[in-house]
């Protein structure tokens, strides 16, 4: 089921990762810091 949850996590991840929004992260320590990265690194804060 690794796959699955994989899926499911990405349809929650992927909208926040390209929004121009910066919406609240809702996720573990871990998750919520590389999606603050990547938006970091991609000129959103």
């Amino acid at each position: 089921w690794g796959v699955e949850l994989g899926k499911a996590l990405a349809q929650k991840i992927i909208p926040e990762l390209q929004s121009e929004d910066l919406p609240p992260l809702d996720h573990d320590s871990s998750t919520a810091e590389l999606i603050r990265r990547y938006r970091e690194a991609n000129g959103r804060r």
